[in-house]
């Protein structure tokens, strides 16, 4: 599956230390190169731009959807900050 990242999402990558870019970007190759993605994903009940969303070790999340096939996420930050 292909994966498209928001504006929001790149520059979270702008701005994060390296270790962690490649921790995330390693970990979303990884989902999306799965026959199914959204068994790693947890449903989100109440955000209906990014429905899902992936834990990234014990502080990292991804917020995304899927559109047309391809993996688009939408935000990436912290675990306390993110469902803000």
């Amino acid at each position: 599956m292909k994966i498209d990242y928001s504006p929001q999402a790149e520059e979270f990558f702008k701005k994060c230390p390296p270790d962690i870019r490649k921790r995330i970007l390693k970990k979303m190759r990884f989902f999306a190169s799965t026959p199914d993605p959204l068994k790693f994903a947890e449903h989100l009940t109440d955000d209906r731009e990014a429905p899902y969303r992936y834990r990234i070790g014990k502080d990292w999340r991804i917020k995304f959807s899927i559109e047309n096939g391809v993996m688009v996420v939408k935000r990436i930050g912290r675990r306390d900050k993110i469902y803000q």
